[in-house]
């Protein structure tokens, strides 16, 4: 489980709880698979981010 203070670096990767899987990059692109920093705390903070790379 994801800790409550989360930040977002740039090429990370996170897990939707759909099964998809992004890389945190400068903007949201869902051909590319990236989502923006801001866009994967939103997320996040909705409870649609279950995993996130160590």
């Amino acid at each position: 489980m994801l800790s409550e203070k989360v930040d977002f670096k740039l090429l990370e990767f996170v897990q939707t709880a759909d099964g998809k899987t992004f890389s945190i990059g400068f903007l949201d692109n869902e051909n590319k698979k990236t989502l923006s920093k801001k866009t994967a705390y939103s997320m996040y903070k909705k409870g649609q981010i279950i995993k996130k790379s160590e």
